[in-house]
């Protein structure tokens, strides 16, 4: 029986590497110990690379038109995946806080949903021309490629997470605004030209990457907050040229391999040069746009800002005002059918009284049970009421749910005693809650 050198554990014959301290078995040719289960760093910086063609592509004027149309089965199936992805960040929340880094799974799963919902996305803003599918996985002909570091995450970021992507949260909210209407107008643009112009398609682009990474740092899948490239990457100023997915390798040929001892000769044959070769290109994840482009992100960021404010500042007061008028208009409505039913029912009553027939104020009740119900649902009436007012909507409501309960026990009654005694006790007392409820309201809505 074999035992580690180091720290005394059993070892089996075929086993390479201490089981609990990775030092190399005796004897072994291996020279350094077992490597760590995970080799990435603590960073605080990581890359999220998303590829697309900076160029607008020519587009089909018949997927265009029907483009939503098209994206309807998209929507549906990024509906769903966003719900399991929400759980899965969830999930993924309480492992990053434990273990400080968010296991392979659930990066995997995330990392996929958001690239469905990049795909989606690029295709709708004509972004891209073809429809997408819907694959999770990655495909060497994808028009929208998304990379994703995987690395360990700062337990108190994620801890935060909410906190510190509020800023990047009202940032995308305010590009979304501020791209409604351009995404109408390149609609309308690919549909006369065929494509998009290329500015705004760069434009576009910049807004969709923003978005794409403000959802991955929410998701837990990246520590890199999403502002860094919203105006497009930076060229490398001195030092070598970056490599673009389109720029081939040099590799030293097998030849001077050879004549330089690196390879035994006669194993490897130099391969036969051929006349053609079919190579996909990739798309790039290094964005230089022009910039005009650059202008339309920060128009897009002003516009947004407009809507945002006249949407939250201008708008909600014009609709407070509107629900008002329109729940004021229900209200009054409902009490004018109200007070003509027990009007009526009062008269009738008086005659009854005067002929002492028990008959009468049964048919009298019954004939106003049917004139209130004929009127709006009272359920609607508290419903369509604004927040502030809907407590007294609510007891406008119960009182004429109870004026019926109390006309039904003079329907069904035998006794012309207690008819009377509901006449002048209980449904005066509810006629009285009901004059003052309304009072009220029509007071506030007014």
């Amino acid at each position: 029986m074999a035992y580690c050198t180091k720290c005394g554990t059993e070892e089996l014959d075929d086993q390479r590497f201490c089981t609990v301290c990775g030092a190399p078995k005796a004897g072994s040719v291996y020279a350094s110990a077992m490597p760590p289960i995970s080799s990435q760093e603590l960073t605080s910086e990581a890359q999220v690379r998303v590829g697309i063609a900076l160029e607008p592509p020519r587009q089909s004027r018949w997927t265009v038109l029907f483009r939503l149309f098209m994206a309807i089965p998209l929507f549906v199936v990024a509906f769903i995946v966003a719900i399991a992805s929400f759980f899965c960040t969830v999930a993924a929340w309480f492992c990053a806080l434990v273990t400080g880094r968010v296991p392979d799974g659930l990066q995997e799963f995330n990392s996929s949903a958001l690239r469905l919902y990049a795909n989606v996305g690029a295709y709708v803003w004509l972004l891209s021309p073809r429809w997408p599918g819907i694959c999770f996985a990655a495909r060497p002909d994808d028009q929208l490629t998304l990379d994703i570091d995987h690395v360990d995450l700062r337990r108190s970021s994620v801890f935060f997470r909410i906190i510190l992507g509020y800023p990047a949260s009202i940032v995308s909210s305010v590009l979304a605004f501020g791209t409604y209407l351009v995404v109408l107008v390149v609609w309308i643009v690919a549909l006369i030209m065929g494509r998009a112009p290329r500015a705004l398609h760069q434009a576009l682009a910049l807004v969709l990457r923003f978005e794409i990474r403000q959802q991955a740092y929410m998701s837990l899948l990246t520590p890199t907050q999403p502002f860094r490239g919203l105006f497009g990457d930076a060229t490398s100023v001195g030092g070598p040229t970056p490599l673009d997915s389109t720029t081939p390798l040099a590799t030293p040929s097998l030849t001077s391999q050879l004549n330089s001892g690196g390879i035994t000769p006669g194993l490897f044959p130099e391969p036969v040069a051929t006349t053609s070769s079919v190579a996909v290109t990739a798309p790039p994840t290094r964005w230089v746009v022009t910039k005009a482009a650059k202008n339309l992100v920060v128009i897009f960021i002003v516009l947004g800002a407009l809507m945002y404010v006249v949407s939250n500042v201008v708008s909600q007061p014009l609709a407070s005002r509107m629900e008002k008028v329109f729940a004021r208009s229900i209200v009054d409505s409902s009490h004018a059918q109200v007070v003509s039913a027990m009007s009526r029912f009062a008269l009738e009553s008086t005659t009854c009284a005067s002929s002492g027939d028990v008959t009468c104020y049964s048919t009298a009740a019954q004939s106003a049970t049917t004139r209130l119900g004929s009127q709006f649902p009272t359920v609607l009436v508290a419903a369509l009421v604004p927040v502030a007012e809907r407590a007294d909507a609510r007891v406008y409501a119960d009182s004429i749910t109870t004026l019926k309960s109390e006309l039904t026990q003079i329907t069904n009654s035998l006794s012309l005693t207690i008819d009377q005694s509901i006449i002048d006790h209980q449904l005066t007392s509810t006629l009285s809650q009901l004059n003052a409820s309304y009072a009220r309201l029509h007071y506030y809505l007014g």
